[in-house]
């Protein structure tokens, strides 16, 4: 049947169905195909102007710039369209909305059954038997839906089925369900349902809170300011890895289940982009049981930001949220990963007002955050690391780790205190670059108190920062920053150890730190030389140029620091030092608040050699200042 550039004006059909167009299937080969037609102040008792039922199968096609307008269910469902649609008999249903305006249709209960009429004031389907949504066979991707209203529920739609769920869900963000309908602009009364088979709904009794917002099943309400929260304690208060978690009340689980959700709710699937996902720790705590590896591919994100409960928000709590690691002693929590938390393919990580702490009967033999990735990013906003203990096993480790080239580090008002590390040595930051392009890091208003540390097997140490500058990379130390009690064992450079390539356009600048009781402590039984650089220890190849002032250490605040063999708080080995010191004004660039009159000469040492050639030097030979 075909039903084509027709008109129906003020049709009625009196306490029946179909104002203007009533039809009835029996056979699943049926075909109706309805074009090009307009449909106005038509009413009836249910759908006002078209009332479809397929009762053996059949197939409906509303196509082609079809107008139903000011039409009326008046005692009934369906002002404009109503459609029960039978998938109990095995025979194939469809109803397709390729192209129609629905417009300015309403729906009246009936007196005699108020409680089941006055829904669907556009469209009311009802769907009798189990809807395969696998199938796409109710489909109103051309439904246009406009100032449509219903006495109850569904201004433009109302859909009652069982599997209502499921078809808000299929494809991307209810596409086969919302026409034109917009999740950013449009009333959500507008899509209505009731999760029930329709043979069911003039029967049974059912209240308003029973209604269904049908965007609610694709698009489920953001948490507040797009925060989604996560809670789990150890034996204790643990949120609920749920499809709709996420407020500070309904905390998600882990972390890795609110990374995706956020691409669910806020583009329609757990694979869909979003730029950035602001992950909420509750004011209760996280423990973090297992090593956590994230992706830009696996988490669907630029950026992920990891902070406090409600951060930057009027609701924010009080202090730093806590994260908890749990190795609990089982090594095998550690096999095959790079880091506690670890990143790749150049995602963003950004920390905010968080607490890092761990279990107190182990010791962690990786990082606790590990970057790689070109491009990468990680920022630490007022973050503190406390009492952790680190034990590499086979080579040196940071407490934080960025292992690539072409990164960043941001630091603001963040803390690293109480750390010990041992075994293979280590850094609370430890810097590598074995890439071609730079890193750079901006450590601002950042303190760096009482840890201890042990060198490498080259004597490398760096307690605090271990950086390795090249291809032009950049350490800036501002904002009042300060190292206080950093040790370093068995090594050089009691709280940084920075080894540059000096032929590059590198800057090493420290414009406001203090360093302050920092030690470094030989090892006699080494060949190498050891114990040099009580605060810092500054080495690396090439010739350095004084005129690029890529070196300035006008900044520092050098008080009570020791070493064992040379540099009370400064030792350099690199083969431009005479020049460094010679260039600007007494000095300028080198000594900090170093006095020429009152500070002790063994407190800012060196030698012209670079680095290979230091190692290869006797504790004699290196007596040369």
């Amino acid at each position: 049947l075909d039903i084509s550039d027709c008109t129906f004006t003020q049709c009625k059909a009196q306490d029946t169905r179909g104002g203007a167009i009533f039809i009835n299937t029996k056979n699943s080969t049926i075909i109706v195909t309805i074009s090009r037609t307009q449909i106005s102040k038509c009413e009836a008792q249910r759908g006002g102007g078209l009332f479809v039922r397929t009762e053996f199968g059949g197939q409906i096609v509303i196509d082609n710039q079809c107008v139903i307008k000011e039409c009326k269910a008046n005692a009934g469902n369906g002002g404009g369209i109503k459609a029960e649609l039978n998938y109990a008999t095995g025979t194939v249903t469809s109803f397709l909305i390729q192209d129609a305006l629905i417009q300015d249709c309403k729906a009246f209960p009936s007196t005699s059954h108020p409680s089941s009429t006055g829904f669907g004031g556009g469209i009311f389907i009802g769907v009798t038997g189990t809807y395969d949504v696998t199938s796409k066979s109710i489909d109103l991707h051309g439904m246009k839906i406009y100032k449509n209203t219903a006495d109850k529920n569904g201004q433009s739609l109302y859909a009652v089925m069982t599997k209502l769920k499921e078809w808000c869900e299929t494809g991307l963000l209810g596409e086969y369900v919302k026409g034109n309908y917009s999740d950013d602009t449009s009333a959500e009364t507008d899509l209505e349902g009731f999760v029930m088979d329709f043979r069911d709904f003039y029967t049974s009794s059912h209240s308003q809170t029973d209604n269904k917002i049908l965007e609610h099943y694709w698009n489920s309400p953001i948490p507040s300011f797009s925060i989604w929260h996560v809670l789990y304690r150890n034996g204790g208060q643990q949120g609920s890895d749920s499809p709709d978690c996420g407020e500070v009340i309904s905390s998600c689980k882990t972390i890795e289940h609110a990374i995706k959700q956020v691409s669910l709710k806020q583009a329609g699937s757990v694979e869909q982009y979003v730029e950035v996902k602001n992950i909420g720790i509750n004011q209760n705590g996280y423990d973090l049981q297992y090593p956590m590896q994230l992706s830009k591919s696996d988490s669907h994100t630029d950026v992920i930001k990891i902070m406090k409960q409600m951060y930057n928000t009027p609701s924010e709590m009080i202090g730093n949220a806590e994260i908890k690691i749990l190795k609990n002693n089982d090594n095998s929590k550690e096999s095959n990963t790079q880091g506690w938390i670890s990143t790749s393919e150049g995602l963003q990580l950004r920390f905010q007002c968080i607490n890092i702490i761990m279990d107190t009967i182990s010791k962690l033999s990786i990082p606790i955050v590990y970057i790689e990735g070109t491009n990468s990013i990680l920022e630490l906003n007022t973050v503190t690391f406390s009492g952790i203990k680190l034990s590499p096993t086979s080579e040196p480790k940071g407490i934080v780790q960025i292992n690539v080239d072409n990164s960043q580090l941001i630091g603001t008002n963040s803390k690293f205190q109480n750390i010990e590390i041992d075994s293979k040595g280590g850094n609370a930051i430890r810097i590598e670059n074995s890439g071609s392009n730079p890193v750079t890091a901006t450590l601002t208003a950042c303190e760096f108190n009482t840890i201890d540390s042990i060198g490498d097997s080259n004597g490398r140490g760096g307690s605090a920062i271990y950086m390795e500058s090249k291809h032009g990379s950049k350490l800036v130390i501002d904002g009042s920053s300060k190292f206080l009690k950093c040790v370093i064992n068995e090594g050089n450079g009691g709280a940084i150890y920075a080894d540059i390539d000096y032929s590059s356009q590198f800057e090493f600048k420290i414009n406001d730190t203090l360093i302050q009781e920092c030690v470094a402590k030989e090892n006699a039984l080494q060949t190498y030389p050891t114990g040099y650089g009580g605060g810092i220890f500054l080495t690396g190849s090439g010739d350095y140029d004084p005129s690029t002032k890529g070196l300035d250490f006008k900044g520092m605040k050098i008080y009570n620091n020791s070493a064992d063999k040379g540099g009370q708080s400064l030792y350099v080995a690199m083969t431009s030092v005479e020049e460094w010191c010679k260039f600007g004004i007494a000095g300028e660039y080198v000594k900090g608040n170093y006095s020429d009159k009152y500070s002790d000469f063994e407190d800012i040492e060196g030698i012209s050699v670079n680095l290979t050639t230091f190692y290869s030097l006797s504790t004699a030979e290196t007596k040369q200042k």
